[in-house]
């Protein structure tokens, strides 16, 4: 780690910081104790900017440079966005049925769309969810049982692999042209 440049960012695969370097998780230090790195990435990640300033926060997060490029949305250095999951609403699902098999007791290859006296609705002795008996008038399932309607979070980040992001506290300073 001798020839680090103050201010680098390096993944490494261990949970410890070498020496010299702190992880990127946005803790708050003094400017007093980080001088050098200060002058270079100032309170970009947040802190106040007299005493103190804080670290990048790379946990549970993807990298993304900043700047613009064609068909790109611009980022600006230390810009937050994205989400770890988002709730889809019913403008954003495709059109869709949901096709329900009713199935009789035996044999249990027959099956139909149409429910009738004796059918199940699921496999019996599988997930049993609408058996009525015969001669029974069938029970009511609420309007949305087999509707997709959205309203749930799913996951929304990229696939990961834990490795930890760590700045350098001290080395070469960057020459900048």
């Amino acid at each position: 780690m001798l020839d680090a440049y103050i201010g680098e960012i390096q993944i490494f695969s261990f949970g410890y910081a070498p020496l010299d370097w702190a992880l990127c998780d946005g803790a708050e230090v003094r400017i007093k104790d980080h001088p050098g790195l200060y002058a270079l990435i100032g309170n970009t990640y947040g802190g106040n900017g007299v005493d103190k300033f804080r670290l990048p926060n790379l946990a549970g997060r993807a990298v993304c440079g900043h700047g613009t490029g064609p068909q790109l949305t611009p980022r600006k250095l230390g810009e937050r966005f994205g989400a770890n999951s988002v709730t889809l609403d019913q403008t954003q699902l495709p059109d869709h049925a949901h096709g329900i098999s009713f199935f009789a007791p035996k044999p249990r290859a027959a099956k139909s769309n149409l429910p009738a006296s004796g059918y199940y609705l699921g496999v019996p002795d599988n997930a049993l969810i609408f058996a009525p008996a015969t001669g029974t008038t069938p029970v009511k399932m609420a309007p949305n049982a087999a509707a997709s309607n959205g309203g749930e979070p799913h996951e929304n980040r990229q696939p990961l692999l834990a490795l930890h992001f760590y700045i350098a506290l001290r080395g070469q300073t960057p020459q900048f042209s």
